[in-house]
Formats: structure tokens, sequence, C-alpha cells
């Protein structure tokens, strides 16, 4: 008899992939020996311009404002639809695990990438909730905070896909997601929506990922297009932000500071290291 399946992760295992290990550690290997040879001989000099880009035409630009409702009451929905799961049968028929594990956390990349940093902000029910009954902005966040209530999301969330016993289980995912949206729902009516900025795992990590966007938005708001990646150079990053916003630190002795130009906020507090 063959022993109890383990996965992997929150659905699915490794043994579902049509590929051997061997495989995998030749293509991990030579993906990451041609990146750096690539990096080492084509990116010599700076070339990252977090303002650069091409403005959007008018028009996308007003029908982008002009869906940011109808986008949250499209979050809202969803989150409707998830929560229905819950009152259904706890079998392999019920699409809960799907929706968290697969739309959402594996989908959140690709939403991010395509429509940039402020997809998953413009869709989240949290902040929508959050944004409907504190009309007042909320108190000012903590000096010190950063992000690290993100990076113990990002953190939670990890353990719960790889880790969590019956993870796949509406009890179990029911909990977890229980606890999260109680946390920010707190978070959200103490400080206002500006918590979700720093306080949201998949904000942080949407954000993140939308840096490598084609579309984005200047310090300045505008909407442009832009080439990928552009957006990804920073400065002093404030606390909490190594485990996801290591990309920012490891661009950061090869492009040059965007403070010097913006003021950034935190550079003129804790000294850009780079000044």
């Amino acid at each position: 008899m063959s022993g109890p399946i383990v996965l992997a992760h929150g659905v699915g295992g490794r043994q579902d992939l049509p590929l051997t290990p061997a495989q995998l550690a030749i293509g991990a290997a030579l993906a990451l020996v041609v990146s750096f040879v690539v990096l080492g001989v084509a990116w010599r000099e700076p070339r990252l311009d977090p303002d650069a880009g091409r403005p959007a035409p008018g028009w996308l630009a007003r029908s982008a404002s002009a869906l940011a409702w109808p986008l949250h009451i499209a979050g809202v929905a969803l989150l409707v639809v998830l929560l229905v799961q819950f009152f259904r049968a706890d079998d392999e028929d019920n699409p809960a695990a799907g929706l968290v594990y697969v739309l959402f956390w594996v989908g959140l990349v690709p939403l991010s990438l395509l429509f940039g940093s402020g997809a998953w902000r413009t869709l989240n029910p949290l902040r929508t909730i959050v944004r409907l009954v504190r009309r007042d902005g909320g108190r000012a966040l903590p000096e010190g905070l950063g992000y690290w209530p993100a990076a113990a999301g990002l953190f939670a969330f990890a353990w719960l896909e790889l880790v969590a016993p019956d993870r796949a289980t509406l009890p179990v995912l029911g909990a977890w997601l229980a606890v999260y949206a109680a946390a920010m729902l707190a978070g959200g009516l103490v400080y206002g929506t500006a918590w979700f900025d720093r306080g949201d795992a998949f904000e942080t990590l949407g954000d993140l990922v939308g840096r490598l966007s084609f579309v984005g938005r200047r310090s300045d708001g505008t909407l442009v297009w832009r080439n990928p990646s552009t957006a990804s150079p920073g400065c002093a990053p404030p606390p909490g932000s190594s485990p996801s916003w290591w990309c920012c630190s490891a661009r950061r002795s090869s492009t040059p500071c965007p403070a010097r130009r913006s003021g950034c906020a935190s550079c003129r507090r804790t000294g850009c290291p780079r000044r």
C-alpha cells in the first residue's frame, strides 16, 4: 500500500509536475547563471528611472479613474463568492482552496504585472470596506512601523500554504482568513486606508511585482507606459521592508537614488545611504 500523499503547496504537489528533480536542478542553475552573465555584460551603467515613461492617452487615464468604484464593487463581490463556499460541504468539489491558493495567490502576480501596482489595491475588498466606514483618514501610522505587518502577513501565508496541517480544508483555511481579515480591518479602522499600504501583505506584494509592469504612475500621479523594471529602484527602505522589498535593495548599488530628485521622506528622515 502506498503512503499518504503530502502536499507541497496549498493544493497539488511536486509529484504532479512532469519534470524530474535533475531537470529542475539543471533549469534552475541555467536560469541563475544566464541571468548574472546577461546583467554583467549588458548592465554596466545605471539605466533605471522611476519617473520614466510615455504619458498614456488622456481617454485611457480618464477611463482608469472612472473604473475605480466598479472595480471596488467587483472586489467585494469576489469576497462574497468566497464566503459562500464556506457554507457548502467540505469536500473535493468545494472550490474554496482553489480560489485562495490558485486564483488569488498565483493570479496576484500576473494581475499586478499586467495592470500595475494598484491592481489589487483597487480590488481589495477590505480596503473598500474601510474606505466606506472610515472617511476621516484615521491616525497617522507610527514612524517605526515600516513594512513589518506586511512581512509578518507574508510569512504567515507561506506557513499556511506550505506547513499548516489540513491547509486545504475549510476550518483551517477559514480560520486563517478570518484572523487575517480581522487584523486588516482593525488596523484600517484605526489608521484608515493608509494602513493597507504598509500592513496588507498582498497589497505590498502586488506593489512590488507591479513595479515590473509596463504600465504605472509617476510620482505626480500621471499614468504612463514604461519599460518594465524602470520603477524598481528605491532609496532607504523602511523597517521590515527587506523580506518583501529585496529587489529595491539589490538594485541600490547600480541605480541613481530618486530621492535626490523627489525628496523621499524616508531619506530625509534617516539619510540616504548613497548621499
